[in-house]
């Protein structure tokens, strides 16, 4: 994939300018939050970022927590005592975070050693701790508004799924709230013509041009929050190996590579390269993860990191195999066979 250029999201995802208003863009990853700062004189300019150390992995770890604490309380497991609790924990976190947002109160159970644990979770009582990070959050916008300003904030749609959050952001006065979907800053930034036809030198860009016209002070268009998701469970795993210019779906039957075909199942078969065994390594779907295990007495690297025994692969891993090496992408195709 050629890169074009490296742009900031917050000036990418900025596609119109909101006259005589603050703007800003809320955006988080897996271990922060962020508040960038969006100039408007002609363009979008990040002129400043504001970060807090509390990402999505803290908010989800806060709700595993309060959920093995009513466990705790109500049935003496402790689901972080073990490993097969713990997991099973974790795999149904956004699936049961989705469910108490749907509802008031919501059956959970989970399984150990042959004998089913429930408990009834509520609500307010699950949801309620991310209220610490969202306050923290509120603090920082208001220590960064300005005065006699009205105020625009664009959430990112990794910020606007969280459970309440959108709840917490309305009591911001005089501020008009914008909820971006998924790959919003991607689509948008493919609209500036100089971006998409860019060559030569890689830059990293703070500032675009506009690709919508002014908001409108008196007609504004409402745009809601996206319909809850469970934004906190794990991702969907890839879902093919490339090779050679082809994209092998792994399915629930896995798929071998080597130097020779396995009758048994799909197989990659290398060529061109010392150093590959018959059965070199598999790739399989378990646990909700696709993963690669060694079987070769060479060795398998992922990443130039030599793999051992099993590894867990996400999207733009590259498995190498064999000297010189031939060279596997792990990718996501989405609606293809």
């Amino acid at each position: 994939m050629p890169v074009r250029a490296l742009v900031d999201a917050a000036a990418a995802a900025s596609v119109r300018p909101y006259p005589n208003r603050q703007l800003m863009y809320l955006d988080a990853s897996l271990y922060r939050l962020s508040l960038s700062l969006i100039d408007q004189n002609g363009e979008a300019q990040v002129r400043a970022e504001h970060a807090l150390a509390q990402g999505l992995a803290g908010i989800a770890d806060a709700f595993a927590r309060r959920i093995a604490d009513q466990f705790v309380r109500a049935t003496r497991l402790d689901p972080y005592a073990h490993a097969e609790t713990e997991q099973a924990l974790f795999d149904r976190l956004g699936e049961w975070v989705a469910a108490l947002q749907r509802e008031e109160r919501v059956e959970l159970s989970l399984r150990y050693r042959n004998e089913e644990f429930r408990i009834t979770a509520e609500r307010d009582a699950v949801l309620g701790v991310a209220k610490a990070p969202y306050r923290a959050i509120l603090q920082l916008i208001a220590q960064h508004r300005e005065p006699g300003k009205r105020l625009v904030v664009q959430l990112s749609d990794r910020v606007a799924v969280l459970p309440g959050f959108i709840g917490e952001l309305a009591r911001l006065d005089d501020s008009q709230l914008e909820a971006f979907g998924v790959g919003h800053a991607a689509r948008s930034v493919l609209r500036v013509p100089s971006i998409a036809g860019a060559q030569g030198d890689v830059k990293l860009l703070k500032r675009v041009p506009w690709r919508d016209p002014p908001s409108d002070d008196g007609q504004e268009r409402e745009r809601h929050a996206p319909e809850p998701a469970p934004v906190l469970a794990r991702t969907k795993p890839p879902t093919h190996v490339v090779y050679g210019g082809l994209a092998y779906r792994v399915g629930i039957a896995g798929l071998a590579i080597g130097s020779e075909a396995d009758p048994q199942r799909r197989t990659v078969v290398l060529s061109g390269s010392s150093g590959v065994s018959r059965l070199h390594c598999e790739v399989v779907l378990r646990d909700g993860e696709l993963k690669l295990r060694d079987l070769s007495r060479y060795g398998t690297f992922v990443n130039e990191k030599r793999v051992a025994g099993e590894t867990a692969l996400s999207r733009a891993d590259v498995i190498r195999i064999g000297s010189p090496g031939a060279e596997l992408h792990v990718v996501d195709v989405e609606g293809a066979e």
